[in-house]
């Protein structure tokens, strides 16, 4: 729904379906690709991966926002790593976008199953430098799911505290000792080390 007379929404039909929205959003000489995606947990979520990226092979060059439900679970976005939030993880850290929720009391959404994260806004480089102001609000909705604001600020004079012009790179002291486990292996296998305590001397 588009409520306002200076802001139109043109269907891209070729990338919509049952639980996918894609829109190009035009206000006066700004534009942007505005995709709404529900990720089925009973679905393969690399199906559905493949979808985003056709989004973001049309869009290259563009600015383009993403909303989905993404039915996953990462130490990123949530308490825990799933296989699912796994897999979505290293699809972002693999191409040129960015999850741009920000750290909140509120959880995205909330059921009698419990609360969740999983609620995402997934910006390119060019769109992830113009938003600002993300805030999950109390106000209610008519689902289970909490309402999120962000401001998109279109001037290109605008500066900001986001500054993403590459693939981010998620880092947690888990991903850390994961480095150090494989590095320490590398090592070991290129140098003929056998032990650990021996790599000093050996280097």
């Amino acid at each position: 729904m588009v409520a306002s007379k200076q802001t139109d929404a043109l269907l891209i039909s070729q990338f919509s379906g049952e639980d996918i929205v894609v829109v190009e959003i035009i206000q006066g000489n700004f534009k942007f690709i505005a995709a709404s995606l529900y990720l089925d947990i009973e679905n393969e979520i690399t199906l559905d991966l493949y979808k985003i990226e056709n989004i973001l092979q049309f869009a290259k060059g563009r600015r383009l926002l993403v909303a989905m439900d993404s039915n996953t679970r990462s130490k990123t976005w949530h308490v825990l790593t799933t296989k699912r939030g796994r897999i979505l993880e290293e699809f972002v850290i693999s191409n040129p976008i960015h999850i741009v929720n920000e750290e909140s009391q509120l959880p995205t959404s909330e059921s009698n199953k419990g609360t969740r994260n999983g609620d995402l806004k997934i910006a390119d480089n060019k769109m992830v430098t113009l938003l600002n102001n993300w805030q999950c609000n109390e106000q209610e909705s008519f689902s289970d799911h909490r309402i999120i604001t962000f401001h998109i600020e279109k001037s290109k004079d605008i500066t900001n505290d986001y500054n993403f012009h590459g693939t981010k790179y998620i880092m947690s002291e888990e991903g850390f000792i994961k480095f150090d486990d494989n590095f320490i292996k590398e090592i070991k296998n290129n140098f003929k080390i056998s032990e650990t305590e021996n790599l000093d001397n050996t280097l």
